[in-house]
This record gives C-alpha cells, sequence and structure tokens, in this order.
C-alpha cells in the first residue's frame, strides 16, 4: 500500500504532464491548419502595424492619435519582433503569438483552479479549436490579448481568495489593468469583478482589495506617461470616446455618428447582422453570434451540456458556473447594450472562454463515467465543426504567391488598387509600384467577388478590362486577387483622360 500512495501522485503528474503537453501541440496544430495572420486592406490589423513599425522607426513608443495606437499591449509585442527579426509576416506572426500563449496558459491555469487538471486540458484544447481565436492568433489585435489578461486576473485572484495572499491579488489587479490597457471595455470586467466580490466570503474576499494596489500601479503609469507626453493623462480615454465619429461599414450608409454610443438604441439597432437574422433588435447580435461558425458551436456544446449533465456536476462546480455565468453575461449585456459596441463574435470571446471551462468541467465531472462520454461527445461536436471553420477561413497566401508572381514578370506594366497596398505590404516591389490611375496597362486588385464583378461595361466602350489571372482567397470566402489588363483604348476614353 506504501508504494501504491507513493507512485500514485507521481504517475498522476506524468499523465498531467503528458496531457498538456499533447493539448498544447493539438493548439499549434489548429494554428498550422490555417496560418491566417496579417489581413490588412481595410482590416483593423493594418492599424496595429502601423503603430508597430512607428515604434521601431523611432525606437520607441508613438504618441498616439487614435485609438488603435493606444492600444500598446497589442502593438508592443509586435514591435519588439519586427526590431529582432525585421519587417515581415513571420515577425508578426510571432509576436502576436504572445498573446494566443497567455490566453492558453490562463484558461488551462483557470480551469484547473477551477475544476482540476482535466478540465483545464480540454479547456485549453477546446478555445485552440475556436475560430475566432485560432484566426486572430497570429495577427495583432486587441480581442486575443484582452480575452488572455482577463483570464489571467481571474487565476490570480482565484489564488488569492484561497491561500489569502495579497501579493497574489496585487498581481491580478496589474493584470486586469493590462485588460484594461488593451482595450477600454475591459473596464465594464472590473466592475463586473468588483460586484463579484460582495457575494464572496466577508473574511477571505479581504486579501483581493490589494488587487486595487496592482490596478492604480499599472494605469497610474500610463496616466503619467500621458501627462508628461500631452498634458493630459487622461488622452488614451478622450482617443476612446472619438473613435465612434470614425465611419464603419457595419453601420447603414449616411448613419449619424455623432450622437454618443453609449445606452444608444439606435446604434444597437443598426450594426449589420453577421448572419442575416433580424428578429428583436435587442438580441439580434446574440442571435447571429450563435448562428455563425466562428463561435457559435461552441457556444450550443456548452449550452446543451449544461442542460443535460448540469445535475452531474458537483454543488461547488455548478456555484462556481453560475457565479461565472452571471458575470458573463452581465459583462456582454453592459458591452452590447451599454456601449452600444458592434455585437459580433470578437466582442462575445469572453463567453467563449466559459463555454470552453463549461465543456472542460463537464469532462472532468466523471472520468469513468457516462456523464464524461457525453461532455467528450460535446467537445468533439465542436472541434470537428471549429477545426473546418478554420480551414476554410479566408487567408492571403495564395494572393500573396500570385502577387510576387505578376510582379517579377509584368512589373513595369503594373499598377495597384489602394485597398491592395497594405493588403500585399511584405511583398518586395510593392511599395514601388505606382497606384492606379498612372496609366500603366495592368492593375492588381483586391475585389469583394470574383475578378469578373469589378469588370464594368461602359457604354458605348465596352468592357474596361479583362482578367489575366486570379487568386482566391480561401474557400469560405469569394473574394479574390485579381490581375487586370485594361483595354487597348482605356487610357483615351473621354471619363479616363482627366485621370
Amino acid at each position: 500500500m506504501k508504494m501504491d500512495n507513493v507512485t500514485r501522485p507521481a504517475a498522476d503528474a506524468r499523465q498531467q504532464r503528458i496531457a498538456f503537453a499533447l493539448a498544447s501541440l493539438f493548439a499549434l496544430f489548429c494554428l498550422w491548419l490555417n496560418p491566417v495572420g496579417y489581413v490588412g486592406s481595410g482590416a483593423d490589423d493594418e492599424h496595429y502595424l502601423a503603430a508597430a513599425r512607428c515604434w521601431v522607426e523611432a525606437g520607441g513608443p508613438c504618441l498616439p492619435t487614435d485609438h488603435w495606437q493606444t492600444r500598446w499591449p497589442v502593438i508592443a509585442p509586435v514591435a519588439a519582433a519586427l526590431a529582432l527579426f525585421g519587417d515581415s509576416r513571420a515577425s508578426v506572426a510571432v509576436g502576436s503569438s504572445l498573446s494566443f500563449g497567455l490566453l492558453l496558459v490562463g484558461i488551462a491555469a483557470l480551469g484547473t483552479r477551477w475544476f482540476g487538471w482535466r478540465a483545464g486540458v480540454a479547456a485549453l484544447v477546446a478555445i485552440a479549436a475556436t475560430p475566432i481565436v485560432a484566426t486572430f492568433a497570429l495577427t495583432p489585435n486587441p480581442n486575443v490579448t484582452e480575452l488572455a489578461f482577463q483570464l489571467l486576473a481571474l487565476t490570480a485572484a482565484t489564488i488569492a481568495y484561497r491561500r489569502g495572499s495579497a501579493r497574489w491579488a496585487f498581481v491580478g489587479g496589474m493584470l486586469a489593468a493590462l485588460a484594461v490597457a488593451t482595450r477600454n471595455t475591459s473596464i465594464l470586467f472590473l466592475g463586473v469583478s468588483a460586484l463579484a466580490w460582495l457575494f464572496l466570503d466577508k473574511e477571505r474576499r479581504k486579501p483581493l482589495l490589494w488587487a486595487i494596489g496592482g490596478l492604480v500601479a499599472v494605469l497610474g503609469a500610463e496616466m503619467t506617461a500621458y501627462a508628461i507626453a500631452t498634458g493630459d493623462p487622461l488622452g488614451r480615454y478622450t482617443l476612446a470616446l472619438s473613435h465612434t465619429g470614425i465611419p464603419s461599414t457595419e453601420l447603414p450608409e449616411g448613419f449619424d455618428t455623432s450622437a454618443s454610443p453609449l445606452f444608444n438604441p439606435a446604434y444597437i439597432a443598426a450594426w449589420r447582422r453577421e448572419m442575416g437574422i433580424e428578429l428583436f433588435w435587442p438580441i439580434d447580435g446574440w442571435l447571429n453570434v450563435l448562428a455563425g461558425q466562428r463561435l457559435g458551436p461552441l457556444l450550443i456544446a456548452a449550452l446543451f451540456g449544461t442542460l443535460l449533465l448540469r445535475r452531474r456536476l458537483s454543488p461547488e462546480t455548478r456555484t462556481i458556473l453560475a457565479r461565472a455565468a452571471l458575470g458573463t453575461g452581465l459583462f456582454i449585456i453592459l458591452l452590447t447594450w451599454g456601449l452600444a459596441v458592434d455585437p459580433k463574435a470578437r466582442m462575445f470571446m469572453s463567453a467563449g472562454a466559459l463555454a470552453a471551462l463549461t465543456l472542460g468541467a463537464l469532462v472532468a465531472a466523471r472520468p469513468d463515467g457516462r456523464t464524461a462520454l457525453l461532455g467528450y461527445a460535446l467537445l468533439a461536436f465542436h472541434l470537428i465543426l471549429g477545426l473546418a471553420t478554420i480551414a476554410a477561413y479566408p487567408h492571403s497566401r495564395n494572393g500573396e504567391a500570385a502577387a510576387a508572381r505578376w510582379i517579377a514578370e509584368h512589373g513595369e506594366q503594373v499598377e495597384l488598387f489602394p485597398g491592395a497596398v497594405t493588403y500585399l505590404t511584405f511583398l518586395d516591389g510593392v511599395a514601388d509600384l505606382p497606384l492606379q490611375g498612372s496609366g500603366q496597362p495592368m492593375l492588381i486588385a483586391l475585389t469583394g467577388g470574383p475578378c469578373e464583378t469589378a469588370i464594368v461595361d461602359q457604354p458605348g466602350y465596352g468592357p474596361t478590362a479583362r482578367v489575366i489571372d486570379r487568386a482566391d482567397q480561401g474557400p469560405a470566402t469569394s473574394a479574390e486577387l485579381c490581375l487586370f489588363e485594361y483595354a487597348p483604348d482605356y487610357w483615351e476614353r473621354p471619363d479616363q483622360r482627366t485621370r
């Protein structure tokens, strides 16, 4: 018996290490399956890349001029990677992958602390195969970074609460502050966390007050930097509030963006429905996220699992999940109704994390029983659909390869559509190409559909151009990168002479 008591913990520890190692390899597989990475061409990552390049050129942080440039936890790792490894797509991926790694560590640690190591492994696997996470993993964005710091903050707070540790509470406050520095929406995370603190044991919750010190330390340092640089310690928040005036293609043409979005039904009702579901404007965003492929299968699996298996979970597990669900629900309500942000899947990632943790709890409930088998089945359902969506997600690899060939073959005869400039920013020779309107006989353009949709018949003149070559951007989109050749008399036509 002594031998069994000694060897069993060692064997269990070895099993844990193997399980987490395999889960980590699976996460790398999700990235290998379709390393989407940087997109550009109007996507937000082009703003973060521009900011990171500014940091590299200046040898340090650049003074922000818009809300994208204030998000230094997103920008700093990418700038460091560009400085170390050069300006390339791979460098951007390396810098951005730090947030993905932190997210995996955060959800695995939190799942383990809350429900056991099997739950941590399952939650890591579930979140890694979530398309809205994997497709953002290798490009600069606040979605993955903000969620990573939120999960790490919750992990530190959990340790602080259970151990009565002021040090861990202070660390948790610092991590929460980094989430706020990543995106101001995490101010709501702070509010929900403060509300949750009121429902904890009165004696055991006291050390958590040290989180305020960590929060003040980080945000105070940031405000001091802004005060020195601009004279306005609240400069980043001013820029964040002004971003609603920036036109968005997700709002109807002519929509009045001069009014504040805070608790504004006009904004909530006006956002474009991603899946086309329009039933009742306050919940349309939620329904479209559930119906979408980027996050929906994970949420549906967790919802079904909760309905079917909740009575098999321990009372402690049910309590933790119920409190987490209430907090997450309040956070999303304040986000989508209070701040009236665009209710797309990327703004529901906290719900995705909760769903992954829920699947973890279901898998870990009874490792040798029927509950675990159904939990594994729900996890498999999510993994199959998630991996299929990731594999089909739009990418730029085909486009970049084709454009490199076109530039090598026709470089002196090609001009570039402005929207394709940032899309092809890492290709040699792109910076030297003239923009559309220069008079060159060929044009490289990124279209919203098949190349033929960009060819317009002008009355009395015929087609403006013909398609020479094309490159699709993945099976999940009809967009193509196209090489056009203008009609022979294109530049002699009356409507083109003034160009």
